[in-house]
């Protein structure tokens, strides 16, 4: 992924796709900030495109589900159902499964889709391998410094993978932590 982020940045802003696919970068790299940023700066170059708009659009309701915002992506993706073509559809449910399944269930005339029976590509998150030890012992209901004594670390360095874990996972706390790892399947 390093090579392909380093083609990029030697690439020019003024194509849309290049700067959606900095988003989608973005988004796996586990920045929601970066995708936004990103499909903000293509705003003016998709406006009258249907379907780059459409695909930003997504982009930025895939970056509020990222950090948590379920109501943001809903708010967006109610803003394009009007618009979104079978091609949308099927990149979201590529992409992730989740939002697919929050845009049937909370969108008004978003159209139903099969569910995929495997997660979107974004529906895994991208946790090293210290935050799956650390996930794994908030599932056996450890505190903060029993993980800390049993992975040998400081509480400090426990908070820090917690908090790249709860913004990984898009939650705040360890209860929603282990929830949505588990309904990821992840752990």
């Amino acid at each position: 992924m390093k090579d392909a982020k380093a083609r990029l940045e030697s690439t020019s802003a003024d194509n849309w796709r290049i700067e959606l696919t900095r988003g989608v970068i973005g988004i796996l790299s586990a920045t929601p900030r970066q995708a936004l940023h990103a499909a903000g700066v293509v705003a003016d170059q998709t406006r009258g495109l249907r379907q780059a708009e459409a695909r930003r659009m997504l982009l930025i309701a895939l970056a509020h589900l990222q950090e948590g915002d379920e109501d943001g992506a809903v708010s967006v993706l109610t803003g394009i159902v009007d618009t979104t073509g079978p091609a949308e559809l099927r990149l979201l449910g590529q992409l992730s499964s989740r939002a697919e399944r929050l845009a049937v269930e909370r969108v008004p005339g978003w159209p139903s889709v099969r569910h995929a029976s495997h997660p979107g590509v974004l529906d895994y998150a991208n946790l090293t391998p210290r935050e799956f030890r650390v996930l794994a012992a908030l599932r056996r209901g450890k505190s903060r410094a029993r993980i800390a004594e049993s992975l040998e670390l400081s509480e400090n360095t426990v908070k820090t993978h917690l908090r790249g874990l709860y913004r990984k996972l898009g939650v705040d706390n360890a209860d929603d932590a282990v929830r949505a790892a588990l309904d990821r399947r992840l752990i």
